[in-house]
């Protein structure tokens, strides 16, 4: 189960590439879709959509500011918003924006499915929480990691014991790596990546670039060296909205992996375990157990939200699934992970090559694309749909 040319194995590279509507999702103009008003083009677009739906629904909305501004100077925020009672036993716990800029597509399928869940209600004592770009940073500066380089999604490790080794990423920074993303254009830093993946091969490749590290704070993947604001966010939110519920299904809302438009529901949860037997039993295809197929994926993943969910609900059974909606090449999300980590290094936002960066990433990881963004909100709703039935039957 290797996606091509990466050997990330994330997602089956035989499933089928929708047509796109034309124009290979790389377009400026904005058009209407099923889920409601334009698309959002920015991070304060994406937060007014999301708070108009739940104002124009009657649903409670709770604001948490995030110490850092956005790139006009502006307050940023992340938005958290309950759909049925406090206290319930069961919630449904639906998040974008874990990795920054992957959240345009994650607020647009959150406005959709709160639409729907108003409209045909829920299963009795039970809730929908969502959380509005988690990581508002990133979203709003079009960015993957925090405000402090940090992948948040890598970041919710046990930091009482040991931490994770990424050998490989390890002897990436040994080549000199971290002094070509100080070169003054991205070329040497691509070069240097390239010249690694020769010399050690695809899984070498894949572990250094995707697997996350905590050694290095400039390099690739950097899970950070303490809990993080987010960290703090997500616990409030637990607090205020999820406690004391039992039971609560998470899907974290991603883009950036597998065939345009399509929706992966990403468990990694324990081999044989009975969250991971109950996930296969909620869940449609296509479904992919991370941790059970080790020749899809070479290397560890720790740290991801799942984890993080766990330490701030610790008396709850949680039961997770990442949604994970494909663009376009995963050699070109490689790129882009090199080159924001360019951009970082070079330590001025107002850079036009650090802006064209920035602009990559959006597109990349929210296509411009009416059939790619209905196609991402109906299987949201779709997905989220099952999880409230898996949970009405526990």
């Amino acid at each position: 189960m290797r996606y091509r040319g990466v050997g990330v194995g994330l997602i089956e590279a035989r499933l089928p590439r929708p047509p796109t509507d034309g124009n290979q999702g790389i377009s400026a103009k904005m058009t209407a879709t099923t889920a409601g008003d334009a698309f959002a083009h920015d991070y304060s677009s994406a937060r007014a959509r999301f708070l108009g739906q739940c104002e124009r629904l009657h649903i409670p909305v709770s604001s948490y500011r995030h110490p850092q501004p956005g790139p006009g100077g502006e307050a940023i925020y992340s938005d958290a918003a309950r759909i049925g009672p406090a206290g319930a036993a069961r919630t449904l716990l639906v998040v974008s924006g874990n990795h920054g800029v992957e959240g345009y597509a994650g607020s647009h399928a959150q406005v959709a499915l709160i639409d729907e869940l108003a409209r045909e209600g829920l299963p009795a004592d039970t809730s929908a929480v969502f959380i509005h770009m988690l990581n508002p940073w990133g979203a709003a500066w079009r960015r993957r990691h925090t405000h402090d380089n940090v992948d948040l999604n890598r970041s919710f490790v046990d930091r009482t014991i040991p931490l994770p080794v990424n050998a490989e990423h390890d002897a990436l920074v040994g080549t000199g790596f971290l002094d070509c993303l100080r070169a003054p254009t991205p070329g040497r830093a691509l070069e240097a990546m390239a010249q690694f993946r020769r010399a050690h091969g695809d899984d070498a490749y894949a572990q250094a670039v995707f697997q996350g590290q905590y050694d290095s704070a400039g390099g690739l993947g950097y899970g950070g060296s303490a809990a993080s604001w987010s960290h703090g966010l997500l616990r409030q939110v637990a607090g205020d909205m999820l406690e004391p519920a039992s039971l609560v299904a998470l899907i974290d809302l991603h883009t950036g992996l597998g065939p345009f438009g399509i929706g992966t529901l990403i468990c990694t949860e324990t081999p044989g375990s009975a969250e991971t037997a109950m996930l296969r039993a909620w869940y449609d295809e296509p479904f992919v157990a991370l941790l059970e197929d080790r020749k899809g994926l070479p290397y560890e993943l720790q740290g991801d939200l799942a984890q993080g969910v766990r330490q701030v609900l610790p008396a709850a059974r949680i039961l997770p699934i990442s949604l994970e909606f494909g663009t376009y090449e995963a050699d070109r999300f490689a790129e882009l992970m090199i080159k924001d980590a360019w951009a970082e290094a070079q330590g001025n936002p107002d850079d036009p090559e650090v802006e064209a960066i920035r602009c990559d990433l959006m597109h990349f990881f929210y296509p411009q694309s009416a059939l790619w963004r209905d196609m991402v909100a109906q299987r949201t709703k779709s997905v989220a749909m099952m999880a409230l039935a898996g949970l009405a039957g526990l």
